[in-house]
């Protein structure tokens, strides 16, 4: 995954001389991840040490622009066949990037504050 910053992040699969597997992250920059046994951990890991390639959704496709991601939508829905988890809008990620999401937009109201009556 490439950010707007330039760097890309690349979660690989190493071996111990035990012969356990290890996931590590690493970016274009030269800086790597302590590893870890799931993916999971490593993505967080990343997100904390190296925010500028950091995306919570590393395994959506990535549009540089809302335009883009919004051709990508409409191409999905003219070529939608039966059996597919269906797009509904574009959304701007915490990346920069722009993703697909089959999720509503949330209401207004689900952005209020929370107001309590004693």
């Amino acid at each position: 995954m490439r950010s707007e910053t330039g760097h890309a992040i690349f979660i690989e699969t190493m071996r111990t001389p035990t012969g356990k597997r290890l996931k590590i992250a690493r970016c274009t920059c030269g800086w790597t991840s302590p590893p870890a046994r799931h993916t999971h951990t490593v993505q967080k890991h990343a997100a904390a040490q190296h925010p500028q390639s950091f995306c919570p959704t590393p395994d959506k496709n990535r549009y540089a622009t809302r335009k883009d991601a919004e051709l990508a939508l409409l191409e999905f829905w003219q070529t939608m066949r039966t059996g597919k988890k269906e797009l509904r809008r574009a959304y701007e990620c915490e990346c920069g990037a722009w993703h697909t999401t089959a999720k509503p937009s949330k209401p207004s109201w689900a952005e209020a504050p929370s107001v309590s009556f004693r």
